[in-house]
C-alpha cells in the first residue's frame, strides 16, 4: 500500500513511488520493491562530486549560464584555493583557518607588506601639486601617461573581482582529471558564508585597499614627475608594484601546485559573456568557392566579441577628467607654463 506520508525510512520503487518497507511476515511480495534505491531524504542531499566528460561539462556550462573563472595566477589565488577547496567543510574552525593563513599564506601577507611599504614611501617623496612641475609638462603627454597607468592597473581590478565572486558566490569547482584530459570532476563547495566573508576581508579586501591607495598615490607620483623621461618611467614602475604577488608565486610556489590550481574553473555566478569566433566548421563548406567571398557579411556576434569601444571611452574619459581637473585647479587650464619664463617674471 502506498504511504501518504513518506518518512526517512521510505524506499522508492523503480517507478519512483514511495513505499514503506514491508515486513516479510505480512506476506507482502518483496520483489516489487527496489531496496537499493535511495530514501527521500537521501535524494535531497547533494552529491559531493561527479565525474563528467568534456562534452557534458560544456553542456553544464551552457545550462548554468554563468562564467566559470580561473583563480588569478598569484599567491593570493593559491591561498584561496587551499582554504576553499582543500578545506572544503561546512564547519568554520576559526583558529585553524588563522593558523593556515599566517603559515601557508605568509607569502601573501609578505607581498601585502612590500606593496604597502612601496606606497607609503612613494607618498612621502611625492611633492604637492602646487609645488611640483605639474604645469610645466605637456597636458596631452600627461593624459597619455595616465591612460597607460590605468590600462596597466586594469588586470589587478579584474583579479580582485574574480577572487571576490569565487569566494562569496562559487558553489562548484571543476578539476581536470590527472590521467584523462577529456574527463573532469565536478566538485561541490560547502564552505559556510561566515568563513567566506572572513576570507574576503582577509584577502581580496586588503588587496582592494592597496589597489585604491596605489591609484591615488601612483597617479599623483606620475603626474608630478620632473621631466618627460621620469613621467614615462614612473608610470611603468608604479604598475610593477601590483605585480609583486604574481612574481612571488614564481619564487614561493612549486610548478606542480601552480599547474594544479591553474586547471581549476570555479562557477562564479557572473554573467556569461560567451565569445563568438569563427570555427573550422564555419569556414570549411564543401560547396564554397571564391565567388562566395565577393560580398561577405560578418556575424554581429563575432563583431561583439571584438568590441572594446566602451573600455576605450572609459580609459580616455577617466584620464582626461583627472588630468584636466588638476590642471584647472593648479594651472591655467590646459596651458603649459614654461618654468624659466615664470621665474624671469618673478
Amino acid at each position: 500500500m502506498e504511504s501518504e506520508k513518506i518518512d526517512s525510512s521510505t524506499r522508492l520503487d523503480k517507478a519512483g513511488r514511495g513505499y514503506a518497507i514491508p515486513n516479510a511476515d505480512d506476506g507482502e511480495n518483496l520483489d516489487n520493491f527496489d531496496f537499493s534505491a535511495p530514501t527521500k531524504d537521501e535524494q535531497k542531499k547533494r552529491k559531493a562530486s561527479e565525474l563528467l566528460g568534456s562534452h557534458q561539462y560544456h553542456g553544464l556550462k551552457k545550462e548554468a549560464n554563468c562564467a566559470w573563472k580561473n583563480l588569478p595566477d598569484s599567491i593570493n589565488g593559491t591561498l584561496i584555493y587551499f582554504l576553499l577547496v582543500e578545506h572544503n567543510a561546512k564547519s568554520f574552525p576559526i583558529f585553524d583557518i588563522i593558523s593556515w593563513m599566517f603559515t601557508l599564506g605568509l607569502p601573501v601577507y609578505l607581498s601585502f607588506y612590500i606593496q604597502a611599504l612601496f606606497i607609503y614611501w612613494i607618498y612621502q617623496v611625492s611633492p604637492e601639486y602646487d609645488e611640483s612641475p605639474l604645469c610645466s609638462q605637456d597636458c596631452y603627454l600627461q593624459h597619455a601617461v595616465i591612460c597607460i597607468f590605468f590600462i596597466f592597473m586594469y588586470p589587478s581590478v579584474l583579479s580582485i573581482v574574480d577572487e571576490t565572486y569565487i569566494l562569496l558566490r562559487s558553489t562548484r569547482v571543476v578539476l581536470t582529471h590527472e590521467e584523462d584530459d577529456d574527463r573532469v570532476l565536478l566538485y561541490e563547495l560547502f564552505s559556510p558564508m561566515s568563513k567566506r566573508l572572513f576570507l574576503f576581508f582577509m584577502i581580496p579586501f586588503i588587496e582592494s585597499c592597496i589597489l585604491a591607495s596605489l591609484y591615488y598615490v601612483g597617479s599623483k607620483f606620475i603626474i608630478t614627475s620632473d621631466d618627460v623621461s621620469d613621467l614615462i618611467i614612473n608610470s611603468v614602475a608604479i604598475a610593477f608594484i601590483m605585480d609583486v604577488d604574481n612574481l612571488a608565486r614564481e619564487f614561493f610556489q612549486s610548478e606542480e601546485v601552480s599547474e594544479h590550481v591553474d586547471k581549476m574553473e570555479f562557477e562564479s555566478k557572473m554573467q556569461q559573456m560567451e565569445p563568438r569566433l569563427t570555427s573550422v566548421d564555419d569556414i570549411h563548406t564543401k560547396d564554397q568557392t571564391e565567388d562566395d567571398f565577393e560580398d561577405r557579411v560578418v556575424d554581429p556576434e563575432i563583431v561583439a566579441t571584438f568590441w572594446n569601444l566602451e573600455k576605450v571611452v572609459m580609459v580616455i574619459a577617466i584620464a582626461a577628467i583627472y588630468t584636466i581637473s588638476l590642471r584647472w585647479v593648479f594651472c591655467d587650464g590646459t596651458k603649459t607654463i614654461n618654468p624659466d619664463n615664470e621665474a624671469s617674471m618673478i
